[in-house]
């Protein structure tokens, strides 16, 4: 549930599809952050195109451990007293078997402390979503740049530089490059993400095109207003034809279009 008292997930009966969907909000500090990821998931959860929604708040390794052992207890009748045995089974569940239609689901880590309490937690890549706010605050941000370089190290030795996996990491080191200042610099290795998205995923992946976005909004945040703005309309063609025209993530498309062609001085017929 997002992010209420009581319930931690809601499951769908049916299972199709695949998905994969690695992101942070930009917004800093408080709970703003929050209120951005509940709302993203809301709106992936009514549109229909979720199975299975789980909302953690990771403020440490201890809860996010705990998180997965009480799905693991809901969702495959695990026994939840040994946590890190429930943990492993949920993230085994997670993963893509080959054969059966894959689950879609999404895993909210909310108010992430410290990046390095998911060493060994991150769920899996292949058909799912994982939506990251982080309790950091700005001056935090290189610290935290600094923790995904470190586990970017562990990824590129255990999975190769190619791995869908590793290139999410490569994903989370360039934003918060940006939220450290180095906006430009973000750009540079966001782009470098992309083109290892688009050769190991193809360009119609969600992760290329979620990867696409971020290129657009940091080259915004870098001083480019108009580059922004070009790269949310050519963007926007695309989510609209990968993913139809009312699906969330291409009505947020339209509007980061209308906000940096605002920016920009100009005004995108695309954007109405």
């Amino acid at each position: 549930m997002i992010p209420g008292p009581a319930d931690l997930f809601q499951p769908r009966a049916d299972t199709r599809g695949t998905t994969v969907l690695s992101q942070a909000p930009t917004a800093t500090g408080g709970t703003g952050k929050t209120q951005i990821a509940a709302a993203y998931a809301r709106a992936q959860w009514e549109s229909g195109s979720l199975d299975v929604l789980v909302w953690i708040t990771a403020t440490s390794r201890q809860a996010v451990v705990a998180g997965y052992a009480q799905a693991a207890a809901e969702l495959l009748a695990a026994d939840p007293s040994v946590p890190e045995r429930a943990a492993r089974t949920f993230l085994a569940w997670l993963e893509p078997k080959h054969g059966q239609r894959s689950c879609r689901w999404m895993i909210v880590l909310d108010a992430l402390a410290d990046p390095a309490d998911l060493h060994g937690l991150w769920p899996p890549q292949g058909n799912g979503r994982i939506l990251v706010t982080s309790a950091r605050h700005a001056g935090d941000a290189a610290g935290a740049a600094a923790a995904y370089a470190e586990l970017l190290a562990v990824r590129e030795r255990a999975l190769g530089p190619n791995h869908p996996g590793t290139l999410t990491i490569q994903h989370e080191l360039a934003y918060w490059r940006g939220q450290a200042g180095d906006a430009a610099g973000a750009t540079t290795a966001l782009i470098e993400v992309l083109t290892g998205f688009i050769r190991v995923l193809g360009p119609d992946h969600p992760d290329t095109l979620a990867t696409r976005h971020n290129v657009a909004h940091w080259r915004g945040q870098a001083g480019d207003a108009a580059g922004a703005a070009a790269a949310y309309s050519e963007l926007l063609a695309d989510r609209e034809r990968v993913l139809g025209a009312d699906h969330p993530d291409t009505l947020t498309t339209r509007h980061n279009l209308a906000h940096w062609r605002g920016q920009a001085g100009g005004e995108d017929p695309a954007a109405r």
